[in-house]
């Protein structure tokens, strides 16, 4: 769409915009797609300036149990955490760095992330803890209960109540509206 000698706009305003901007606070959408022949689509998107992404989870390098542990270390408020997902043959990371009680610097990077390279980050964002594992827990539920076919793959059990008093406190779900502070 804006396309400039290969390189959108948002691209471009990424690279010139420093991470305390108010810009690259966002939400985050996650979507799962139909499981085929031992592989699933995982969508994942920022507002933070547009941002997408598609992984291909495979069944034979099950990511669930590591996404569940990942999720479970949000909640639990450490202050980092990631997890891998092997596409057999290429990685995809998951990690995030926690900035506040409820703020992430939420990325998603190419390889496994130990050289900390910006070209590797392909997706980042500041995002509300809360509605990150909001976002993952409602649609990997959503997933399971109305789009799973059982033929195509098998998830172990996947522990929705160990969330549930996270999701469903009383605090108000936090955007990250401001830069953190130190």
């Amino acid at each position: 769409m804006w396309k400039n000698r290969g390189e959108d706009v948002y691209s471009r305003l990424m690279k010139y915009t420093p991470y305390e901007d108010p810009n690259w606070n966002g939400k985050v959408a996650i979507c799962f797609g139909y499981a085929v022949a031992g592989w699933i689509s995982l969508w994942i998107s920022s507002t933070a300036f547009l941002q997408n992404i598609s992984i291909h989870l495979s069944n034979y390098d099950d990511p669930f149990e590591e996404l569940e542990k990942w999720l479970e270390a949000i909640c639990s408020g450490q202050s980092t955490g990631q997890f891998c997902i092997d596409e057999e043959g290429t990685v995809v990371t998951l990690r995030f760095i926690r900035l506040g009680p409820d703020l992430l610097d939420f990325q998603v990077v190419d390889g496994y992330g130990e050289h900390d390279r910006e070209r590797d980050i392909l997706i980042r964002c500041r995002v509300s803890a809360k509605q990150l594992v909001q976002e993952f827990i409602f649609k990997l539920d959503l997933f399971i209960h109305h789009y799973y076919d059982w033929d195509e793959w098998l998830i172990e059990e996947f522990d929705f109540k160990k969330f549930d008093s996270y999701i469903n406190s009383d605090d108000e779900l936090l955007s990250p509206s401001a830069p953190p502070t130190e």
